[in-house]
């Protein structure tokens, strides 16, 4: 059974090897190898992700005690900033699950943001994302596209009323 636990720093090392997975284990014809290194350099920076993450606090997506997925939302930006699944866990509700964790957290109407891949963008806009504009992204000399997408999301308390 999945359920949702807040970071914890032991993590941390999980985390970072899911993203890694995740992106190398998207099909080449979407992004090319060189892009996926670009995006997720081999091996992971293990320092990196532990500072990150203590700044960032995810939602975590567990089966058992096993990561599967992960959440970064920035709440002061209202910018969800990672949203990755485990490649053998992907299109089974998780990621949607966890972006209705943020949702169901939100006191007030807010525009949520994102900057989804190529490969993100039919999730967030089966959410109900609008995509605003395609990016040219920079990463290691290496141009990648991606996606500014806003979503208008009503609090709970306002839906509700």
């Amino acid at each position: 059974m999945f359920h949702c636990i807040a970071y914890q720093p032991r993590y941390a090392g999980e985390v970072a090897a899911l993203y890694h997975l995740s992106v190398h284990n998207i099909d080449p014809e979407i992004y090319s190898l060189r892009e996926q290194e670009a995006w997720a350099p081999t091996p992971p920076d293990l320092s990196f992700w532990q500072q990150r993450l203590d700044s960032t606090s995810p939602w975590l997506m567990m089966e058992s005690e096993q990561l599967i997925g992960f959440l970064e939302y920035r709440a002061e930006r209202h910018y969800i900033d990672c949203l990755y699944v485990h490649p053998l866990y992907q299109r089974q509700g998780i990621a949607g699950t966890l972006l209705q964790k943020i949702e169901a957290s939100l006191t007030t109407r807010t525009r949520l943001q994102t900057h989804a891949s190529k490969v993100a963008r039919p999730f967030f806009e089966q959410h109900g994302f609008v995509c605003q504009q395609m990016n040219k992204v920079q990463r290691r000399g290496v141009t990648l596209i991606n996606y500014s997408m806003i979503k208008e999301v009503d609090s709970l308390v306002q839906v509700q009323a």
